[in-house]
């Protein structure tokens, strides 16, 4: 039988290890959401919410664990500078998202 100290070193190993498995998987993930939808961090872009087209630059990922789910991108000001304004940009909005 193992001690309390020998179990708590394996815990530390395994525990590290389901986190590197996880920052893997949200890599991969995160490829495959940004070739999805055709943009990623740092790209200027312009989409439709509502009937305003929005523009501004990917400024983040939000993910829920560690599976993508929205676009955040920080919106140009009316002289054309990015601002500190920032607007998620929901799934619904994806398919209007275009890299200018």
């Amino acid at each position: 039988m193992k001690t309390l100290d020998e179990l708590k070193e394996e815990e530390k190993i395994i525990l590290k290890s389901l986190l590197d498995n996880r920052e893997s998987q949200k890599l991969l993930l995160t490829e495959e959401f940004s070739k999805k939808h055709g943009i990623n961090i740092g790209d200027n872009v312009e989409w439709m919410d509502g009937r305003k087209l929005k523009r501004g630059v990917v400024s983040k990922i939000e993910y829920s664990g560690h599976k993508p789910n929205y676009f955040w991108a920080a919106l140009f000001n009316a002289d054309g500078k990015v601002g500190a304004r920032e607007m998620r940009i929901w799934n619904f909005q994806f398919d209007s998202i275009k890299k200018i």
